[in-house]
């Protein structure tokens, strides 16, 4: 994420008992996947930015969009990057 023009992005799998649901491929820097982040540090180890956590709530409402599109605020990109590397 650190170099111009490059990708991050998620592979989510929906599955319940009948087996695969529904597949989406998410941006790191989705709107909802953005807004919902939680940062924590209790989960990294000493000398770290912390880690980051989704909510579960959040891929299964990106899961049942039909079409999914990935929405993205490229300046809301930059101040979540930017709150990431403050940290």
């Amino acid at each position: 994420m650190g170099k111009d023009k490059s990708v991050f992005m998620f592979f989510f799998v929906g599955i319940d008992k009948t087996g695969i649901v529904n597949t989406v491929l998410a941006s790191v820097f989705h709107n909802k996947l953005q807004k919902t982040t939680l940062l924590q540090h209790h989960w990294a180890g000493k000398g770290t930015r912390g880690a980051a956590q989704f909510n579960g709530n959040t891929i299964n409402e990106l899961l049942k969009e039909d079409p999914f599109v990935n929405i993205i605020d490229e300046k809301e990109s930059k101040q979540f990057l930017k709150k990431l590397l403050d940290r």
